[in-house]
């Protein structure tokens, strides 16, 4: 995780990377990332003041032994709702907004975008954590921006990769990883807030 100053929106941004997550009760920071296929769960307990937001690459299963690695969505989400309590958050009061799952590099033996989606959503529900907004799918990326005093994440979607450098190096990146371990396998958008 990177923090900088952003003179653009005049804020102090944490930027994460796939496998990470940030976690705070500073309603001033933004919280940003950048997705392909990989999934962001935003979470907010507004009450207590303290949210938080995780990026990973890989589903988990329901009922089974994870391992214990932020590059799956079970350990990373559970880490993210932890972190949180650990600073005066309550499960009740959390709501989530979720993002990415875009099936960004054609297609693959694997789907790892839908299961991502498919996942995102299903372990949300068992957790009962109501998801407020959601913008998962597709065939683009997406750069996004969660603003905590707001709880508003705004969306900017990244049609084509190969004019994204950047994003396209992280994709490539994860897709040499997923293969090492399980085998197998733009245009932008003006901005969309999701509140």
């Amino acid at each position: 995780m990177k923090q900088f100053f952003d003179s653009k929106i005049n804020r102090m941004v944490s930027e994460i990377l796939a496998g990470e997550l940030v976690c705070t009760d500073n309603p001033s920071l933004v919280l940003t990332t950048l997705l392909g296929s990989c999934v962001s769960v935003c979470l907010a307990d507004r009450v207590n003041g303290v949210f938080g937001m995780n990026h990973f690459m890989l589903p988990g299963k329901l009922g089974q032994t994870q391992p214990t690695n932020s590059k799956y969505g079970t350990f990373a989400t559970d880490s993210l709702i932890s972190d949180m309590i650990k600073k005066g958050a309550e499960k009740k009061y959390m709501e989530a907004k979720v993002f990415g799952a875009g099936r960004v590099m054609g297609n693959l033996i694997f789907d790892v975008a839908r299961s991502n989606a498919e996942f995102t959503q299903r372990y949300l529900a068992a957790l009962r954590i109501p998801v407020a907004a959601s913008d998962l799918g597709n065939d683009y990326g997406r750069k996004i921006l969660f603003y905590c005093n707001t709880g508003d994440v705004y969306v900017k979607k990244i049609r084509e990769y190969s004019s994204n450098p950047e994003a396209l190096a992280r994709e490539r990146r994860f897709f040499a990883w997923l293969k090492s371990h399980i085998g197998g396998v733009g245009h932008e958008e003006s901005q969309g807030a999701y509140s």
